[in-house]
């Protein structure tokens, strides 16, 4: 069901004259692993006419979906004349978005300043119309299911859409899908390496193979570990 809106989060403002949309929240510096998933979503998503021009991420909560997808749309933001948009298909307590809720805030975002028609099919054909001889990135967040993402799709044009849901949408038309799990043993190796130094992973196969035997290569279990060698780490420091 969709919550009333009353508990959707506030439109993104209009840009200002002039200025081109780059809403992408921050890359992530560490950000670490996922090499052959990078790879086949740089690669869905530039590959011009004739490809996908969508991807969805799909996976387990904190399998480092959103991550992922910034990620790629940071690498690829140059390509992207237009601009970048991020917007979250829930609301702040979980609740999927309307539609007027987000292709209102999606339209204001872009730069298209003119009321949202009443009838659906009225405003998404506006929104398509107005995308097609545009270049812009949409990261669509935490998608519900596939309705709410098939009438935010461009119809035509050099656009791009990266879409992540803890669902595979599978009843979404050709895009390119890319499925995450656990990390892998080089994955979790490096995700150590990075956070805790060479030379306290050098000779820490052994380690992590009894890691991912006692408590799983998910990337939030991982992270969770690696905070704590860290702050472990601190503490010897300090003393």
């Amino acid at each position: 069901p969709v919550r009333a809106q009353a508990g959707v989060a506030a439109a993104t403002p209009a840009p200002a004259a002039g200025v081109r949309p780059a809403q992408l929240p921050r890359e992530l510096p560490d950000f670490t692993g996922r090499g052959e998933h990078l790879a086949a979503l740089l690669g869905a998503l530039t590959a011009g006419p004739g490809g996908p021009g969508a991807a969805v991420i799909s996976g387990p909560t904190g399998a480092g979906k959103t991550a992922l997808a910034l990620h790629a749309g940071h690498l690829l933001a140059s390509r992207f004349t237009d601009g970048q948009l991020f917007v979250p298909l829930r609301d702040e307590d979980g609740w999927p978005r309307s539609w007027r809720a987000v292709l209102s805030e999606m339209m204001q975002g872009a730069g298209l300043g003119v009321p949202l028609p009443a009838e659906e099919n009225v405003a998404i054909g506006l929104w398509r119309s107005w995308l097609a001889d545009r270049r812009f990135l949409f990261v669509l967040d935490d998608a519900p299911d596939e309705a709410s993402v098939r009438r935010l799709l461009p119809g035509r044009g050099a656009n791009a859409t990266i879409v992540t849901s803890t669902r595979t949408l599978g009843a979404l038309e050709s895009v390119a899908r890319i499925r995450l799990g656990e990390f892998s043993h080089a994955e979790v190796l490096e995700v150590l390496r990075r956070a805790l130094g060479t030379s306290r992973t050098l000779d820490a196969g052994d380690a992590i193979t009894r890691i991912i035997t006692r408590c799983g290569a998910h990337p939030l279990v991982i992270q969770v570990i690696t905070a704590k060698q860290i702050g472990r780490a601190s503490c010897r420091e300090r003393v």
